[in-house]
């Protein structure tokens, strides 16, 4: 039926996201790069700072 052939393709193209590599040198890349970057007190300030002012936004009380 039409219905199933919509639900089949639709699953199909969702689990092949164009840009989006899972090779494991690739993940070892972006952990080594994440890591480094938390390592700058600029950056880790930076984040805190946003984390903190978004959960003040989103719960005004």
């Amino acid at each position: 039926t039409i219905a199933k052939q919509y639900v089949d393709f639709v699953s199909e193209t969702q689990l092949q996201r164009k840009g989006y590599q899972q090779d494991p040198e690739y993940r070892a890349k972006l952990r080594a790069a994440t890591k480094k970057m938390w390592q700058d007190p600029e950056y880790r300030a930076k984040q805190k700072a946003a984390l903190k002012n978004k959960g003040s936004r989103a719960n005004p009380s």
